[in-house]
């Protein structure tokens, strides 16, 4: 068990023990005991949540990327009860729902964000902001979940969202959905008016 304490906190008073990351941790693979080690940071520097024991994170299931040396703490991984599938990328409390692509595309991949809005006749509105994509369906039915060095064409896109939203998305025909991906740091909401509940 190797337990890093940064210089520059040595002197520090109220240190706690963390689980770190050693490398990036890729989203629906099982964290083994080489991908975590312990440090020591001073309190204030700790989220809420953050894991203190390798134990609680070994064999968890990241269900968004792990950035190296980040801590490892329980919102960012999947339900424990969940081992398996896209069901295991679903994080507590979002739902999954497949959207069919009007033709293969690479523009949108794994990981990425998107809007959904819905465009017909009467005009645009917004059905989701900053939907998560969590996987790429293949022709052939397999699917990606992680990010590829070259793009791959995708016939389906599978979203996590509320459920008040993904519950939109669904009931949405496919000819009217439309997904404009977003900048991970453009945070600022969509101008298209949210799709009316009634």
């Amino acid at each position: 068990m190797l337990l890093l304490i940064t210089a520059a906190f040595a002197q520090e008073s109220d240190l706690v023990t963390v689980v770190t990351a050693s490398r990036t941790l890729e989203p629906g693979i099982p964290i083994t005991a080489d991908d975590v080690y312990l440090a020591l940071l001073p309190s204030r520097y700790v989220p809420d949540h953050t894991f203190s024991n390798l134990d609680q994170a070994i064999l968890r299931i990241p269900f968004e990327p792990i950035v190296a040396h980040a801590p490892v703490r329980e919102e960012r991984l999947v339900d424990p009860s969940v081992r398996s599938g896209l069901d295991a990328l679903t994080p507590r409390g979002l739902q999954r729902v497949r959207v069919v692509l009007h033709s293969p595309s690479r523009l949108v991949q794994p990981l990425d964000l998107v809007d959904v809005a819905r465009i017909d006749a009467s005009g645009g509105c917004l059905l989701g902001a900053m939907v998560h994509v969590t996987a790429g369906e293949h022709a052939d039915g397999s699917l990606d979940t992680r990010l590829w060095d070259e793009p791959r064409p995708y016939v389906a896109l599978h979203l996590v969202a509320e459920p008040t939203v993904a519950a939109r998305i669904a009931a949405t025909p496919t000819a009217d959905l439309d997904l404009w991906l977003r900048n991970r740091i453009d945070v600022a909401p969509p101008t298209v008016p949210s799709c009316r509940t009634d």
